[in-house]
């Protein structure tokens, strides 16, 4: 067990602590991969600390490699806790899973979507959503997305809000710059 999986299995380990662990290494080389490692191996009751410091890598940096994604994606089942099953969503909303992982990940996916706790269902729904042309599950994206629209709590109502404004082109868009030549 390397250092960071250690402290990450720790019982206590609060948010603040989470935030400057983030803080002190997001930059060092090797920070990813022990992140990936601690994933694999620790509890699930626990394993939601390295999917969230994932997920503050992604965003921080603005990408996520495939070879992560893949990897969280051949995992994703495993994660049995509602903050990893939350931040999972978040991370595959953010950042597309390949489309050589998505049967792997799909069938997690759709679990969330049918969780009791509707800000899961919402972000799992998010995730889904990035799948919408891949043939192979389309038509399960659009029965969600017609289940999700019935849905009239405050969360899910934002996420189907944000589905539908980024499927729409602008109302006005503007004209590309003709040169005088």
């Amino acid at each position: 067990m390397n250092t960071l999986t250690a402290l990450l299995a720790r019982d206590e380990l609060s948010s603040a602590a989470l935030d400057a662990l983030f803080e002190a290494q997001h930059r060092r080389p090797g920070f990813v991969r022990d992140l990936l490692a601690a994933f694999r191996t620790l509890d699930p009751e626990v394993a939601w600390r390295a999917v969230w410091l994932l997920l503050r890598v992604g965003r921080a940096s603005g990408e996520m490699s495939p070879e992560v994604l893949r990897a969280l994606a051949r995992r994703a089942e495993e994660m049995t806790h509602w903050i990893a099953r939350l931040t999972l969503c978040q991370l595959f909303a953010q950042f597309p899973c390949p489309e050589s992982s998505r049967e792997e990940l799909f069938p997690f996916l759709d679990d969330c979507f049918g969780d009791e706790r509707v800000i899961i269902r919402a972000w799992a729904l998010t995730a889904m959503y990035a799948m919408k042309d891949d043939e192979r599950f389309a038509v399960l994206v659009e029965r969600s997305l017609a289940e999700a629209r019935l849905d009239r709590k405050p969360s899910m109502v934002a996420r189907i809000k944000h589905l539908g404004s980024a499927r729409k082109p602008p109302l006005n868009p503007r004209p590309k710059s003709v040169s005088a030549s």
